[in-house]
């Protein structure tokens, strides 16, 4: 029994493959001007509070319990920071290439799932 595949995105229309493929891709470059410039303004705003917390800018108006625990809230962010900045390039793969997971309800032909 021969099976007839079907078109990757799940439905019988007769829009051609490589139209699918372009429009996946124009939608990864429409995600990418909104995930670039919110990585970076997170990732600097990181980099500014951590400076602010090595130089003590504004010592005198920060409440005590910064005062006290600042060393610990340096860690923080600035482990977040390092996590960020080395996952920033994986975050921006997976926003622009982005695939449609196969599932054994979702595969491109009708045999059994192996």
């Amino acid at each position: 029994m021969e099976t007839k595949p079907i078109e990757p995105d799940g439905n019988d229309e007769k829009q051609p493959v490589m139209e699918a493929i372009l429009d996946t891709v124009e939608d990864g470059k429409k995600m990418i001007r909104i995930v670039k410039p919110a990585l970076i303004f997170l990732i600097s705003s990181l980099g500014i509070a951590a400076l602010v917390l090595i130089f003590r800018l504004g010592h005198g108006i920060w409440p005590e319990w910064i005062i006290e625990y600042r060393r610990q809230i340096l860690g923080i962010v600035l482990f977040a920071l390092f996590g960020l900045s080395l996952g920033t390039p994986i975050m921006i793969e997976a926003t622009v290439n982005t695939k449609p997971l196969v599932t054994p309800e979702k595969t491109y032909y009708h045999g059994p799932w192996s």
